[in-house]
């Protein structure tokens, strides 16, 4: 699960803390957005991962090391990324929650299926309370503003970007205390 967690964070940090509005609407007007925006996760996955990546994650039915895995890893973000963005591109799609948690959803198991398993119970508390912060306070603000622009019309609610810092400030400041407390 050490893996796991670790480009759990990976994503977290390019999706959420990385992805700035600019990035945002780069990646849904252009494939270079894309690309740039799964780079990123691709150098935080080497980077928080830089001691396992000569090691086997995957075994079957081929052996991949790290390396390999987070090479794929870094492909299928691009791949689905570009799936979402072509569709609001070209379909005309409104970008909604339900994408929003789908296209998550695809990410984490992703992660799951090529992060390690030879440190299947071997966790990192601070890696974890890294993820939930991170789920917390842009996540649940990103569904909440998502879920706020069903009722007001216009564009979707975080495009606005005061609101956006607001509610990201917020949220983190309450799982700090929760933090804090335990």
């Amino acid at each position: 699960m050490k893996i796991f967690f670790r480009l759990l964070l990976a994503h977290l940090l390019t999706v959420f803390v990385f992805q700035t509005n600019f990035i945002a609407n780069w990646k849904k007007r252009s494939f270079l957005g894309v690309i740039v925006h799964s780079l990123i996760f691709f150098i935080f996955g080497l980077i928080l991962t830089w001691n396992d990546l000569t090691k086997v994650w995957f075994d079957y039915p081929i052996k991949l090391t790290g390396v390999w895995c987070i090479i794929i890893l870094f492909v299928l973000h691009m791949l689905e990324d570009e799936y979402r963005a072509y569709n609001i591109r070209h379909y005309h799609i409104k970008d909604n929650i339900l994408f929003f948690l789908w296209d998550q959803l695809i990410h984490i198991v992703f992660i799951f299926v090529f992060s390690s398993y030879f440190s299947r119970w071997e966790v990192e508390p601070f890696v974890i309370i890294l993820c939930l912060l991170i789920a917390g306070s842009y996540g649940l603000s990103i569904v909440i503003l998502h879920i706020d622009s069903l009722f007001y019309t216009g564009t979707i609610a975080y495009n606005y970007f005061q609101k956006k810092v607001y509610s990201i400030v917020f949220r983190l400041i309450i799982m700090l205390f929760f933090f804090v407390t335990i």
